[in-house]
């Protein structure tokens, strides 16, 4: 008795895999506009900032101390 067509063993391709392979390791690459982001400088006002950390300082050193 021969086999049936569909009993044949059924060869994976190649290229199916590799196309997994690759989604894959374009999902947990970082995001170009992550990357875009992080090469940005970083604006700060400097007066702002030692301003707000005066406030800050001015606040602790009003406060009673508790203890």
């Amino acid at each position: 008795m021969t086999k049936h067509i569909l009993d044949r063993k059924r060869v994976p391709s190649s290229s199916a895999k590799s196309v997994q392979y690759v989604r894959i390791e374009t999902a947990e690459r970082p995001h170009q506009q992550s990357k875009v982001l992080q090469k940005q400088p970083h604006q700060t006002d400097t007066q702002t900032r030692a301003k707000r950390f005066l406030d800050i300082d001015r606040r602790e050193k009003k406060a009673p101390f508790i203890g």
